[in-house]
């Protein structure tokens, strides 16, 4: 036996002896060794008795997975829209003019902070990279966060906006020149989440003892610091009036109830959260409410999904129940979609908001296991979901005989459909499953399993709490509450709102986003699934599924704003690149017919197609949209489609 296999063994050797293991024992791997070894994957099957090939095989359909080690030196650079919008293109030819080795990446879901820089060792993100108006901060690590007071005996204290958005412009650096300044005064410094203001990161607020917290300081740096902390010492709230005006008129138009948390308290703390009404509806739930009596109240309050289908949270349920076997709950975190971000910042901010959902859920189905499926580069996500379940569950919040379980994603678009979760998680290849039957008839391993996004489900503690007729207050009639939007690209102000369905999408970019009157060419919504809506037509109102005739839909709720930097053309060519390069391959039509689609494109940017190409155009879209076999091979055709409607001679012709 050589010492590799021993190392192995050794590593591997606390995985369960099951094919449900194979993620996370490749995850063991990489981690071990930056990379998966043909010896690695060996030992993985011996481990979990697969047979190697089988092993490989699941292991090429994620993304994020290397099977060679990476340069040393390594720098990866997103070429996501919103970065490409704010500069990306330059900043990979100043990267590749160094000599060092680079890397594009699809997206690393921090829009934003565009354009996007990945590097050191270990990796951390460059927010603003390259961008000389604002030059990158240190990938600096941000310090432990201290145990701190709470509830009537909490100190007054200052809290820095501590996302990923926040951490890739300096909140780290910020945050320990805070402390230091702070010290022998009776300040705490708290890192919380972002907010969803990533424009204004690292955002520092005031937060009185017994009071409202307030804004201190936008794009705070660590020379800010001995100023914040006398400003905070003194109790001066008048310093915050210039921040505070900023930040409360990027609040206008907003409806903040599942972002209310964020950025005010926190995330790490379960008193906090529970000081601001945390759990109060889960336990009433758990003392009051049968689970019948939580499905009616959800049924009432109308909640739609929000992970992208828009379906009917209750009748899912309905569905799983009414299914033979026991049924499971999976909270879908994987959120791979590029231009979304929601999920991940609701996690960093309030993770415990998210864990009571589930928790709700979980009595509402009666289910005995729960798996928290998080994307596999949302890190800070992971670890204040993986705290709040260890606080919830030694404050004895976690009902007795629920196992939940936190696994992790490795990449790959098409790993945020919901079958390829179902296969992710057994162990099998990250491709989609023929569908009848549904998830919630047969699914985790033949099983009834309900799907949730982490978005539909902390509005669940918000609709116990308040109520079906207060949940149906905002909104519209058919798609009642709100909706978070991932606003990034050509804007002043990016980051996440939230705003109720029904909401005019206009004032929505302009008046929140901060999009210059005059420069908006289009909105790219729904991601590479969705589609372009002209500046024309952005006096329609946000709503569920197709938002134009032109192939545009809503989508989880990423949009990207064009501007004249980047044509129409170059932004559809851009989407079906990616879609191209993201199908899993199962099946023919998404994974010809996007290459096919891309040349065409390709093609119409060097000149004006023939009226046989555009036909060809036009035929491709209609198979990939009838006969793909899921739903993001279905929507792939969006962009194009939108491009052919609104932009017939767009791009020298098509």
């Amino acid at each position: 036996m050589t010492t590799a296999v021993r190392e192995y063994q050794a590593l591997l050797g606390a995985l369960p002896r099951e094919r449900a293991s194979l993620l996370s024992g490749l995850h063991l791997l990489q981690h071990h060794d930056g990379y998966i070894s043909i010896e690695g994957m060996r030992a993985l099957a011996d481990r979990i008795r697969v047979p190697a090939v089988e092993v490989h095989a699941a292991a090429t359909t994620y993304s994020e997975l290397r099977f060679a080690p990476a340069p040393t030196g390594l720098r990866r650079v997103c070429t996501g829209l919103a970065c490409r919008i704010n500069g990306a293109d330059a900043l990979l030819r100043e990267e590749r003019a160094t000599g060092a080795p680079v890397e594009e990446v699809a997206c690393l879901f921090n829009c934003g902070m565009a354009p996007v820089l990945e590097a050191g060792e270990p990796p951390a993100m460059i927010g603003h990279a390259g961008v000389a108006a604002r030059p990158p901060h240190p990938a600096a690590g941000v310090p432990p966060v201290p145990a701190t007071s709470n509830g009537s005996g909490r100190r007054t204290a200052l809290l820095v906006g501590g996302g990923s958005c926040g951490r890739a412009v300096g909140a780290g650096t910020v945050l320990a020149a805070l402390r230091d300044a702070a010290g022998g005064t009776a300040l705490d410094v708290i890192e919380t989440g972002c907010d969803g203001a990533c424009w204004a990161q690292p955002l520092v607020r005031l937060r009185p003892a017994n009071g409202t917290p307030v804004v201190l300081a936008l794009n705070a740096t660590a020379e800010d610091a001995a100023g914040l902390a006398a400003a905070g010492a003194a109790y001066a709230e008048q310093a915050s009036a210039g921040p505070a005006s900023a930040h409360g008129a990027w609040c206008t138009g907003q409806e903040r109830r599942v972002l209310a948390r964020c950025g005010t308290i926190d995330p790490a703390s379960l008193a906090e959260y529970r000081a601001a009404g945390g759990y109060a509806a889960w336990e009433r739930v758990r003392r009051v409410l049968s689970p019948e009596a939580v499905q009616q109240l959800v049924a009432e309050s109308g909640l739609l999904g929000r992970g992208g289908a828009y379906f009917p949270v209750a009748r899912k349920w309905e569905t799983a129940l009414a299914s033979p076997g026991e049924v499971y709950l999976v909270v879908n975190l994987e959120e791979g979609e590029p231009g979304v971000y929601k999920d991940r910042h609701l996690c960093e901010g309030d993770p415990h908001a998210v864990l009571e959902g589930t928790l709700i859920a979980a009595h509402a189905l009666q289910a005995p296991r729960v798996f928290i499926y998080i994307n596999g580069q949302a890190d800070l996500a992971a670890q204040r979901i993986t705290q709040a379940i260890a606080a919830a569950g030694d404050a004895g919040l976690l009902p007795a005989g629920l196992q939940v379980e936190v696994l992790r994603g490795a990449g790959g678009y098409v790993c945020g459909e919901e079958s390829v979760i179902l296969n992710s998680i057994e162990g099998q290849r990250a491709v989609p499953r023929l569908r009848p039957p549904f998830p919630a008839e047969s699914g985790l391993w033949g099983q009834p399993t309900v799907i949730n996004n982490a978005e539909t489900l902390a509005n669940l503690p918000l609709i116990v709490r308040h109520g079906s007729g207060w949940f149906r207050g905002v909104g519209a009639d058919q798609a009642p509450g709100t909706k978070l939007l991932c606003l990034s690209g050509a804007v002043s102000r990016p980051g996440l709102v939230e705003v109720p369905f029904g909401t005019p999408l206009r004032p929505i970019i302009e008046e929140v986003a901060g999009a210059v009157a005059g420069r908006t060419v289009a909105l790219v919504t729904g991601g590479p699934s969705g589609g372009l809506i002209p500046e024309r037509l952005l006096d329609q109102q946000l709503r569920p599924g197709m938002l134009d005739e032109g192939g545009a839909i809503l989508g989880a709720g990423g949009m990207t704003l064009l501007d004249e930097s980047l044509s129409p053309l170059e932004a559809v060519r851009h989407l079906t690149a990616y879609n191209a390069a993201e199908s899993c391959g199962k099946c023919t039509p998404c994974r010809e017919g996007t290459a096919r689609t891309e040349a065409l494109l390709a093609l119409a940017a060097t000149r004006p197609l023939q009226a046989d190409e555009r036909q060809q155009l036009a035929a491709l879209n209609e198979t990939i949209r009838l006969a793909s076999l899921c739903g993001l091979g279905q929507a792939a055709p969006n962009p194009v489609t939108s491009l052919l409607r609104h932009w017939p001679e767009a791009g020298g012709g098509v």
